[in-house]
């Protein structure tokens, strides 16, 4: 009768591995998979890794977000931050809580460039703030497209 093997997927289970993890450490001993191409592992080498995996360390601890105040764990081992404070940091280049459209009304200057001063903005009714000169150069461009279109249609004749 033959010894009975066990498999990577089942001993990653047992030891808590991922299946990566138990066939790197089999390449690594010396082990090769068998000819059809399976890895089997005999009672012998699975008592070797279960002694080698034995004494390792346990697994890391699970660790809080650094932020003061935030009971969250954070996203990794390597991360600082959880979740919510990532995004934060992300979005808003902060991690304190922001109103909404805050991020905008940060803003010193228009996508062109140009300042966010009292003589060049111009703030609607709803909040939204538009820069003076480049509201104008697009009514000059707006303006010039429609002479353009009405200088290329025929005009009917009597």
């Amino acid at each position: 009768m033959q010894a009975v093997r066990t498999t990577p997927p089942a001993m990653a289970a047992e030891l808590g591995l991922t299946q990566a993890g138990v066939r790197a450490w089999l390449k690594r001993h010396g082990h090769i998979p068998d000819p059809d191409g399976y890895w089997r592992i005999d009672p012998a080498t699975e008592a070797e890794m279960r002694a080698y995996f034995a004494g390792r360390a346990s697994p890391p601890p699970v660790l809080p977000c650094t932020v003061v105040g935030c009971d969250r764990t954070r996203m990794s081992q390597r991360a600082i931050v959880c979740q919510l404070h990532h995004e934060r940091m992300r979005k808003h280049g902060s991690y304190e809580r922001r109103e909404p459209g805050e991020n905008q009304r940060a803003k010193t200057h228009c996508p062109s460039g140009h300042p966010y001063t009292s003589e060049n903005t111009v703030i609607y009714a709803e909040g939204r703030r538009r820069c003076l000169t480049c509201v104008r150069k697009r009514a000059r461009e707006n303006a010039r497209r429609r002479r353009a279109a009405a200088a290329a249609t025929p005009r009917p004749t009597a």
